[in-house]
Formats: C-alpha cells, sequence, structure tokens
C-alpha cells in the first residue's frame, strides 16, 4: 500500500458476506499516520472482522475501503495471508 495523499475524512476498511454478514474498522488514524509516498506492507488480523459477524466462508466483498472525504491510495497485491511478514505495519481494530 503507498499513500498518495492523507484521509480528509474518516476511511473505513471492511469485509462483507452480504448485508447482514460482515464487519469493519475505522482506520483513519493509523492511515493518517503512514508516510506519504512509500510503499507499506499492511496487516490487520481477521478476527477483527469475524468479531463483528463475518463468516469467513462466504466472503463476497474481500476488502472494501470507503470514506466521506477524498483519499488516494496505490496498491500493488491484494492477499489473505495466515502468516504475514514480520515487517508489516499493524492495523489494529482495538478502540482508540
Amino acid at each position: 500500500l503507498k499513500m498518495d495523499s492523507k484521509p480528509t475524512a474518516p476511511v473505513t476498511l471492511a469485509m462483507r458476506c452480504n448485508e447482514q454478514c460482515g464487519g469493519e474498522v475505522d482506520i483513519s488514524q493509523q492511515l493518517a499516520q503512514l508516510p506519504l509516498g512509500q510503499w507499506q506492507q499492511v496487516q490487520i488480523a481477521l478476527s477483527c472482522f469475524t468479531q463483528q459477524g463475518l463468516e469467513l466462508a462466504q466472503v463476497a466483498v474481500p476488502l472494501e475501503i470507503s470514506t466521506t472525504g477524498t483519499l488516494q491510495l496505490s496498491f500493488s497485491s491484494l492477499s489473505l495471508q495466515s502468516k504475514p511478514a514480520a515487517s508489516a505495519v499493524k492495523l489494529s481494530c482495538d478502540k482508540p
């Protein structure tokens, strides 16, 4: 992930199976701390979503990023991994 511009409003990362199944995490503050123009490997635990009702066997939308403001991100690849790289920036689902 490379942040090309900082978010101007809250940013939500979500995974969904349908309208009643899914989970979302506000990642605004964590994104705002990433450096501009530098590639970063980031990770977030799947449990952040399953704790909110996401059923992994039924995922229809594996990645949804939304904001009412502006934000520009670049991606080189996306994947679900059981063991991400130790150097990855860990996005937290804990409330600040």
